[in-house]
């Protein structure tokens, strides 16, 4: 017999043998026909990168542009692509990506004194400020790249050297007092057929708080893979779970990030002459 068949058979033995035991006849229906268990299947990392709207910064002007040959070689798979823009980084990001440490949501509780002793209750729901994730490093280096012309993005703006787009100090614009060198992270999970989401997470207002620089020079004592484990700091965490109508608005936050995925023939032609 089939294991379909099997199962109708002992579905049909429980109903009949338990019908006078609905806590056991639920049980045995749970274990036999209903139990489908979380099978983790893919967890990707998307971001949406900050936009260093700073003069100085612009257009990828700290970044180094491929040239015509290299541009023509990675076209044809010769040679790796160089990532030099903010948008190729965070297409690159996901695939770099591989442990992920979410902020975590706690309720804080206070107590108030009765006769019978303390009772507790919620006094706030907050987020923990921090997110780790682990990247594998790629050669040329890319991840390490742009976490450190992300940091000096933000030394710069401390010194007073730069200053950020208008939009962000004129008090009458909608941008106004919000910080050019944050970025956001989508955390989705896919079930194994890789369409289908079922949970997201959103990191708001996320830069990072470190550069492991040890674990990028490593040690003369080995030669393995280079891991390289970052810190972030994060003003909120939302989450989105497939089948409750709260918090939607983070899936038409992803879509937009996830189209920059879509390329043209004119993006083709565009990397393929280098402009």
């Amino acid at each position: 017999m089939s294991i379909v068949s099997n199962l109708v058979a002992i579905t049909a033995f429980v109903e009949l043998y338990l019908a006078d035991n609905p806590v056991l006849k639920y049980f045995y229906k749970q274990l036999y026909r209903d139990f489908n268990p979380d099978v983790t299947g893919y967890t990707l990392l998307f971001m949406q990168p900050p936009e260093f709207s700073a003069d100085e910064y612009q257009n990828n002007a700290k970044l180094e542009k491929e040239d015509l040959i290299d541009s023509l070689l990675s076209s044809l798979s010769i040679a790796p692509q160089k990532i030099s823009t903010l948008k190729d980084f965070g297409k690159v990001y996901p695939f770099m990506a591989t442990d992920f440490t979410p902020p975590q949501t706690q309720i804080q509780n206070s107590q108030v004194q009765a006769r019978t002793g303390a009772l507790s209750y919620a006094s706030d729901i907050m987020e923990t400020q921090s997110v780790s994730i682990s990247f594998i490093e790629s050669n040329p280096i890319t991840i390490y790249k742009f976490h450190l012309l992300w940091i000096e993005y933000i030394r710069d703006i401390l010194k007073g050297e730069i200053k950020p787009a208008d939009k962000y100090l004129n008090p009458k614009s909608a941008e106004f007092g919000a910080q050019d060198y944050l970025a956001s992270l989508f955390i989705v999970k896919y079930i194994p057929d890789m369409k289908t989401v079922s949970y997201i997470g959103k990191c708001i207002g996320v830069c990072p708080t470190a550069l492991p620089s040890k674990e990028l020079v490593g040690s003369r004592n080995t030669n393995e893979m280079c891991v390289l484990p970052f810190e972030y700091s994060c003003i909120a965490y939302r989450e989105y779970v497939t089948g409750l109508s709260i918090n939607e608005w983070i899936k038409d936050d992803l879509t937009m990030v996830l189209k920059n995925y879509q390329s043209s023939i004119f993006d083709s032609i565009k990397g393929l002459f280098g402009f």
